[in-house]
């Protein structure tokens, strides 16, 4: 038989404690030597597509091949079509059947594995375990090991906020964007759904799984008493139950899919690669074939995630967030344990500002794209959708401090948007702004380009002067300022009398209060002249 008329090969991704030991015997109750194991000693070690590759160019009898190693998955293989399966486990219990087999087998570790974890491990209770582990890794540290699975270090683009984890990045948007290609991703505590799925999937695409043969999932039942601090309350609990906030991400996704996916076959519905959305006939067949398209093929999220966030990477945005956090710095305003909100975040390339200063932070943003980004790069933090053009009244929280850097003049109705701002601040409003030169009050709308990340989501923008700004302020807070000096960068004038040459633009930054803000670097009124930071 040619490789071209040969079958489709079952790529098993084994995430550790996810029953994989299991399926594994399931495939080799199935197919015999024609299923394929690979283990290897170095738990962070991943199987190169090339080696992997050769090994079906050197055995090309196999059906399936499973192990803990393959995390990078290339559609075709030695000239087969490669069918990447998986099984995701609720985060949590995962995270306790890990200690659990830590503290069972234990004395059969490395002495390098065993210097991680307490001498007395197989003697110690659960809630120890995770507090020692959690210990090692920082208080706002993220397990997400599944989630990590899916993005090796060397073979994906590393995004903002990577934490140098040997293991994986933990990224919903690679994960996601990796398992979304998968021909089948399953869900441990659905399994009868998953292989049931999975074996009609597979027989439509000629290879036979018989799924009875899948003896019980081997269980190491734990006493309730041992997780009753599994709760909010206990203050490890409630770290274990915040450490795989990605993880749950992806479960979740997964989980609503499978689901789908189950109904559609109950109905006659089912794609062989991919993801059935129920529109699909009962006798369609995917195999993930090419197949000739005049249209534009979509981005995925992945490379979307990669043009914002090189986007907003340009050194003339790093640059001027620079100035805009020591200018910010020199205010010398309160933010420790005040709830914050940061308006429109981008990336996010200002939040750790907050964050170091101890504030509960909240961010919003309106492009998919850029929250998923923020909630990468900050998982423990709020994040919403917010559209600051129309913002929905449910966003009704009310804030100590409403910080608005760079996103005014990105709405056609800075007005509306002020007042919504204004209405949930009970004590400090922050805006840096583009306005444009003039003691008149004008608005000044300019179309922007909407297919920008950083620029209006609607398509136009503003370019206020300083005096409409300081007017809509004035109109819900009692105590407006302006700064008394300007970041140093070109873009803030320091004389209000002779616009800036050319095309470039002008800036003005501004705090209003509900109670006076006595600081010497805040004007009540609105100056010809202002000073420059040193």
């Amino acid at each position: 038989m040619s490789r071209e008329t040969q079958g489709p090969i079952l790529l098993h991704a084994h995430i550790p404690k996810t029953a994989g030991e299991s399926f594994i015997d399931l495939l080799v109750r199935n197919f015999g030597m024609r299923a394929y194991r690979y283990e290897h000693s170095d738990p962070n070690f991943v199987i190169a597509p090339n080696d992997l590759e050769r090994l079906f160019f050197d055995r090309p009898d196999l059906i399936a091949f499973s192990s803990h190693h393959v995390r990078v998955f290339p559609s075709i293989l030695a000239g087969r079509r490669a069918l990447s399966f998986t099984t995701l486990r609720e985060p949590t219990e995962r995270y306790i059947s890990l200690l659990k087999y830590v503290r069972r087998n234990f004395l059969e570790f490395s002495s390098e594995a065993r210097r991680f974890w307490p001498d007395d491990t197989p003697d110690c209770a659960l809630r120890k375990l995770a507090e020692h582990a959690l210990r090692q890794l920082g208080p706002e540290s993220q397990s997400c090991l599944q989630t990590r699975f899916f993005c090796p270090p060397a073979y994906v683009k590393v995004p903002l906020g990577y934490d140098m984890c040997v293991y994986g990045v933990n990224s919903y948007i690679l994960a996601s964007s990796c398992l979304d290609r998968f021909f089948l991703v399953g869900i441990l505590e659905e399994l009868a759904k998953t292989l049931e799925v999975l074996a009609a999937k597979l027989s439509k695409a000629g290879i036979s799984l018989s799924v009875s043969a899948m003896e019980k999932i081997n269980v190491t039942k734990v006493l309730d008493e041992e997780l009753d601090w599994l709760n909010a309350d206990d203050p490890v609990g409630r770290q274990v139950l915040q450490a795989n906030i990605n993880d749950s991400r992806i479960y979740e996704r997964y989980l609503t899919r499978l689901k789908a996916e189950y109904e559609n076959l109950k109905e006659g519905r089912i794609l062989v690669n991919g993801f059935s959305d129920g529109e699909s006939s009962s006798d369609l067949v995917d195999l993930g074939l090419q197949v000739e398209d005049a249209s534009e093929p979509e981005e995925s999220a992945d490379e979307l995630a990669q043009k914002a966030i090189q986007e907003f990477s340009l050194w003339e945005y790093e640059r001027i967030n620079q100035r805009r956090l020591e200018h910010l710095t020199s205010l010398q305003l309160e933010f420790d344990k005040k709830s914050v909100w940061e308006v429109s975040a981008g990336v996010g390339d200002l939040s750790s500002f907050f964050i170091d200063r101890n504030a509960d932070l909240t961010i919003t943003d309106v492009r998919p794209v850029l929250l998923d980004i923020l909630r990468d790069r900050y998982p423990m933090l709020r994040i919403e959708e917010l559209d600051l053009e129309n913002p929905r009244p449910t966003f009704n929280r009310v804030f100590d401090v409403i910080a608005c850097y760079g996103s005014l003049y990105h709405v056609r109705n800075p007005d509306q948007a002020v007042a919504f701002m204004a209405a949930r601040c009970s004590e400090m409003l922050i805006i840096e702004s583009c306005v444009s030169f003039g003691d008149s009050v004008a608005l000044n709308l300019v179309e922007e380009d909407r297919t920008a990340f950083s620029q209006a989501y609607h398509g136009v923008g503003c370019r206020p002067t300083r005096a409409y700004i300081f007017g809509e302020l004035q109109k819900h807070f009692e105590y407006v300022y302006v700064a008394s000096k300007q970041p140093r960068h070109e873009q803030f004038p320091t004389d209000w009398s002779s616009p800036l040459p050319g095309s470039c633009l002008s800036r003005a930054v501004f705090v209003a209060g509900r109670h006076p803000v006595d600081q010497p670097g805040l004007l009540g009124d609105l100056p010809r002249t202002q000073g420059r930071i040193r």
